[in-house]
């Protein structure tokens, strides 16, 4: 297999997958990357190893959190949202630009 360096055009000396290790090889590796992070001497009490949510957080235009809106809501209550839109513009345009 001819692999070759993106930035330079050279011939690259070994590929991954011709460096000659085998699959156990590989999954022993892992295997002991796994015990060196997870392993007994980890401080999980002030580190705690961080676990992805199941589902996404609920969100408005595809990218605001609801917690957002929320949070104006009990503040501003129905016209909150126009209203930070309304301060922003007035913002952008009093700028020098």
């Amino acid at each position: 297999m001819n692999c070759y360096n993106c930035t330079t055009g050279s011939r690259v000396i070994q590929c991954i997958s011709t460096r000659g290790a085998s699959v156990s090889e590989h999954v022993k590796n892992w295997n002991n990357a796994n015990k060196i992070y997870y392993g007994s001497q980890r401080d999980n009490k002030n580190y705690p190893i961080k676990k992805l949510p199941e589902t996404n957080p609920p969100v408005r235009h595809g990218f605001i959190p609801e917690s957002f809106f929320t949070t104006l809501y009990e503040k501003t209550g129905v016209t909150g949202k126009q209203s930070v839109i309304i301060v922003i513009n007035k913002w952008r345009s009093s700028a020098d630009v």
